[in-house]
């Protein structure tokens, strides 16, 4: 059954992979957009969307216009380009809360949502991401609407902002950085590919009526750990780089998490394994991101 779905971010990394699913599934996708927004990542299938400008449209139109059965909660504020705290804190935390509310009015099936594994103390990010489940518990529970926490991991793949970590290492690497000042990488992380990431939210979207209670949380990850050292000289290795390795030049910030790994079990119930490993989806990046 062809759903429709109203999806936030999409214009972003996350977004426009899950964007492009969806339409290829021959599912009805409403983006949620800003209107200077770069429309890069969707232009495939741009004209397969319906977009909005969210600091033009209103909530109440726009879901009387549309009969959504599901949301998918995408779009972040990381406070990464200045962005003032209030900045921050309205859209991560007041802008889906008024879509939450709206959705409950119009019987809006589901509403999925793309949580962090950063623990709350960790910047205004994390506080604001956290501060959102909390509220939407809440509302969910009281206002019977069911809402999927989706917990991610570290997600990486083709394409990715040169601002994360896996492809700010592998461009720097690429292209022999002479050097990389690193801290001692003796933290352990689990990363996801994102056509893993990508194939769980379809199993979550698919098995939203399968769920029993109003709110659950799912971890997303591959289950797997793996040194920050030991994943940056894979990278090292694979690319063949010429590029210096200087662990230990930089210390461990406040709060730094020392072990994050998912527990996966959950949506493996649901039917969903990741297929993509670690060293699979590097060589995969760098054939599309190099080609």
């Amino acid at each position: 059954m062809r759903n429709i779905v109203l999806l936030t971010g999409i214009t972003g990394y996350l977004g426009s992979y899950i964007a492009s699913e969806l339409v290829n599934r021959g599912d009805v996708v409403i983006g949620l957009k800003r209107s200077d927004s770069d429309l890069t990542r969707i232009k495939r299938i741009i004209n397969k969307l319906i977009l909005y400008d969210i600091d033009n449209v209103d909530y109440i139109y726009l879901f009387s216009q549309h009969q959504i059965d599901i949301i998918i909660h995408t779009a972040t504020c990381y406070g990464r380009n200045g962005e003032s705290p209030s900045e921050i804190f309205d859209s991560n935390l007041l802008f889906p809360m008024r879509l939450l509310e709206v959705a409950q009015s119009y019987n809006v099936a589901g509403f999925i949502n793309s949580d962090t594994v950063s623990p709350r103390t960790l910047n205004n990010y994390s506080r604001s991401k956290k501060m959102f489940v909390e509220w939407g518990r809440e509302f969910s529970i009281n206002n019977k609407v069911k809402f999927i926490n989706v917990i991610m991991e570290h997600m990486y793949g083709p394409g990715d902002s040169k601002s994360k970590f896996v492809s700010y290492i592998l461009h720097s690497l690429y292209n022999n950085t002479p050097e990389i000042s690193l801290t001692s990488g003796k933290q352990k992380r689990d990363f996801i590919y994102i056509a893993d990431v990508i194939s769980a939210y379809m199993v979550l979207v698919d098995g939203l009526h399968k769920l029993d209670e109003y709110y659950e949380d799912f971890e997303l990850g591959s289950g797997q750990v793996i040194k920050i050292r030991d994943l940056v000289e894979v990278i090292h290795q694979l690319t063949k780089s010429s590029t210096i390795l200087k662990f230990g030049d930089i210390p461990y910030r406040n709060n730094e998490i020392m072990h994050s790994q998912s527990d996966i079990s959950l949506i493996k119930g649901l039917g969903w394994s990741p297929t993509i490993t670690l060293d699979e989806g590097i060589k995969l990046m760098i054939k599309e991101d190099f080609k």
